[in-house]
């Protein structure tokens, strides 16, 4: 067990050794977060002016002392890196990021392939978007990284899970595609690929009347929240499972472990 694991995807959290470490200081957390990005160490003038904007340097710079002693007194020490000139969160087997396990898990495949188990690792990691529910109205400079964080994030799960779906239909594994395409839909409800991989699935597994209520749901969402009709495809998928045509006969097979071609 590392002895600090930082949490970022989703409302964000630390732990230090197992238990959570509740941090005073938005600032505090901020500093941690923006660290445990970065993965290398960056200028105290660039840190201080980066979270307290509204200072001059010599203020800025208090203000970094500060919380990096507010930290220091939390247990955070050993994770620390400081310098007259640098700070850093250390790498390691003692320290775990949620962002970084999930920006790796994407690397691992093989030549021109995906392996399905290191995507279904991304999905489960992802429990939110970045540091949702943070932010330091004072630092629109942070407020701006943060937000590209979380689009680039998003748009990597977005990716990851629609191939995660697309790779276990294949290989006929149906309730793991349905676990993946639910996940999908909890954090995009407005995504029609996602209805539409869960009305296919639920079909394949012999419940059509769920298959049909998914897309009554979709349909209502769409329009509730869009005043939008759903696509054709969406349809039309709609009608061929009203007429049988997609059912447990001509569901996918389950097949041994494979890859899918990127």
């Amino acid at each position: 067990m590392p002895g600090l694991a930082v949490y970022l995807l989703g409302p964000p959290r630390l732990q230090l050794e197992g238990e959570p470490c509740e941090l005073s200081r938005r600032k505090s957390l901020a500093l941690i977060a923006y660290l445990a990005v970065q993965g290398e160490g960056v200028r105290r003038d660039a840190l201080s002016s980066f979270l307290w904007p509204e200072y001059d340097s010599r203020r800025s710079r208090a203000n970094l002392r500060q919380n990096l002693a507010s930290l220091l007194r939390r247990g955070l020490g050993p994770y620390l890196r400081s310098t007259r000139s640098l700070v850093e969160l250390k790498r390691g087997s003692q320290v775990w990021i949620d962002v970084g396990e999930f920006r790796q898990c994407l690397k691992r495949k093989t030549a021109n392939s995906y392996d399905f188990d290191s995507l279904g690792q991304m999905v489960s990691l992802f429990r939110g978007d970045f540091m949702e529910g943070f932010s330091l109205p004072d630092s629109p400079e942070f407020d701006d990284w943060q937000s590209y964080q979380s689009e680039s994030l998003r748009s990597l799960y977005q990716s990851a899970v629609e191939k995660l779906v697309e790779g276990r239909i294949a290989q006929g594994r149906l309730q793991e595609a349905m676990s993946a395409a639910q996940s999908w839909l909890r954090l995009d409800p407005l995504c029609e690929s996602a209805h539409r991989d869960i009305m296919k699935l639920h079909a394949w597994m012999g419940r059509r009347a769920d298959a049909l209520r998914q897309y009554r749901h979709c349909v209502q969402r769409l329009d509730r929240e869009l005043d939008v009709k759903p696509e054709v495809e969406t349809s039309a998928l709609y009608q061929s499972i009203v007429d049988g045509e997609i059912n447990p006969r001509n569901a996918p097979r389950q097949v041994e472990e494979q890859h899918l071609p990127e």
